[in-house]
């Protein structure tokens, strides 16, 4: 299984590319694929927003086959 990952800001050049294949032996959650891109990546995803197929979604909703899960770091205003 096959899905693509889209990384914004300050994740796109901690990663150095806008997107990635990323394969999965099933369905898993949003968190749970964050936690393995933190782990090869030696990223922090804490507190990024997260959307699946450009729906704002919460890190426990399942990702499914073709998928695209995008990351965009939170934004404080002041």
């Amino acid at each position: 299984m096959e899905i693509e990952l889209y990384f914004f800001a300050s994740y796109r050049q901690a990663i150095g590319a806008k997107s990635l294949s990323f394969a999965l032996e099933g369905p898993l959650s949003v968190r749970d694929i964050a936690s393995r891109v933190e782990a090869q990546y030696q990223l922090s995803l804490k507190g990024a927003l997260c959307a699946v197929n450009e729906q704002y979604v919460h890190p426990d909703v399942m990702v499914q086959q073709g998928d695209r899960l995008a990351f965009f770091p939170a934004v404080a205003g002041g």
